[in-house]
C-alpha cells in the first residue's frame, strides 16, 4: 500500500500526463493524472466532483462517474472533517498495465487522526452519520488508507471499467 510519502503531488492545477508514450511518438495526448489543492471548506467536496466528471470525460470514462462522485464526495468530506488542511485529491487513470484499468482517487490530508474504519453509524439504523466508507467500500473495487502520521493520512480507492462482453 503507498504512503504518504512516496506520493509526488503535483502543484495545484498541474496535469500531469504520467508515463508512457508521448502524442509525438503515438501516444494518447489526454492527461492520465489529476492533482488539485482544495479548500478545507464544506465546499471542498463539490470542487471534487467537478474535478472527477471534467477527468473522466476528458479520457471518455463517463460510465464511472457516478460511482466516482459518490466516492470522491465522502473521502473529501472524511477529509475536510476530521483532518487539518491542506487537503490534496489525486486522480490517476490506471491504464492496465499492472492488470488493472480504472480510476484511483487519493485524498490526502494533514491530519494525523486515527485510522479510518467503518464508522459508529454501521449497523446502526438510528445513527446520523458513520456511513460514508461504507458506501465507499461498495462502489469500489478496493480501498484502503496509509494511517495518520506527521506527514498526515492519505486514503485512497479504485474504480474499474467494467470489462467489456466478448
Amino acid at each position: 500500500m503507498p504512503t504518504v510519502a512516496s506520493t509526488v503531488i503535483a502543484p495545484t492545477g498541474i496535469d500531469d500526463p504520467g508515463t508512457g508514450p508521448t502524442p509525438a511518438e503515438g501516444g494518447d495526448p489526454r492527461p492520465r493524472r489529476l492533482s488539485r489543492r482544495l479548500p478545507h471548506t464544506p465546499t471542498a467536496a463539490r470542487g471534487a466532483r467537478t474535478a472527477v466528471g471534467d477527468f473522466l470525460r476528458g479520457l471518455g470514462q463517463e460510465i464511472l462517474q457516478d460511482a466516482a462522485h459518490l466516492v470522491v464526495t465522502e473521502l473529501v468530506a472524511n477529509a475536510v472533517r476530521h483532518g487539518r488542511p491542506p487537503v490534496d485529491l489525486i486522480l490517476t487513470w490506471l491504464d492496465g498495465r499492472a492488470g488493472r484499468t480504472g480510476l484511483r482517487v487519493e485524498v490526502l490530508d494533514r491530519g494525523t487522526a486515527a485510522s479510518p474504519g467503518l464508522g459508529a453509524g454501521f449497523g446502526d439504523d438510528q445513527a446520523e452519520g458513520g456511513r460514508g466508507l461504507t458506501l465507499v467500500q461498495a462502489c469500489c473495487d478496493r480501498w484502503g488508507f496509509s494511517p495518520g502520521t506527521d506527514a498526515g493520512t492519505h486514503v485512497w480507492a479504485e474504480l474499474e471499467r467494467p470489462r467489456a462482453d466478448g
